[in-house]
């Protein structure tokens, strides 16, 4: 786990203190894909949508399990909008890889150029509706403010723990008891 904060927080989870119960994000895991001096974008992973499947975007092989995934609520912004989280399979050739946003490990491709048995590696792929979005200097500001807790990203937390376990693990993974949480700093 790195302790200082990177200059871009692209492939890094903003986590919801436990002292935040009360605004937009309770409890909340989101994935940064862009940050920048224009603002940034991430994808709530752990709010799941229960009535809907990555099948409803594919008419053909639409009973194919790659495609019987479930939704998450990816943010308020554009919830008619969908992006597919994935990690590119390594043998797909550079002119074929079609994702829009990409870091080292993850890419973020919208839905419209996501073909399912083109683009996934193994069970490495999550499905929004929406996203979440700051004007520049937001985030920077909300973070000063200590109303996020940073997480490097890694495929294992991101594909692997369950939806309803996310924050749990976060706050785990960063060593912090809830009930012993201070939402302020000091200064000595």
């Amino acid at each position: 786990m790195k302790t200082q904060r990177a200059e871009s927080l692209v492939n890094y989870l903003l986590i919801s203190p436990p002292h935040l119960e009360s605004t937009p994000f309770p409890k909340t895991v989101i994935f940064m894909f862009a940050h920048d001096k224009d603002g940034a974008m991430g994808l709530v992973l752990n709010r799941l949508l229960d009535s809907i499947t990555l099948s409803a975007f594919f008419e053909e092989n639409a009973d194919d399990e790659s495609t019987m995934l479930p939704v998450y609520e990816g943010g308020s912004e554009e919830s008619e909008r969908s992006f597919v989280l994935h990690m590119q399979k390594q043998d797909t050739p550079a002119q074929e890889r079609n994702a829009k946003t990409s870091g080292p490990t993850f890419h973020v491709t919208p839905t419209i150029d996501f073909h399912p048995h083109n683009n996934i590696n193994g069970p490495h792929v999550l499905l929004t509706l929406g996203y979440t979005s700051w004007e520049p200097g937001q985030l920077e500001d909300e973070i000063q403010n200590n109303q996020w807790l940073l997480l490097e990203a890694t495929p294992e937390f991101v594909f692997s723990v369950p939806a309803r376990e996310k924050w749990d693990h976060a706050i785990q993974r960063l060593g912090i008891q809830p009930p012993c949480f201070a939402s302020m700093g000091g200064h000595a």
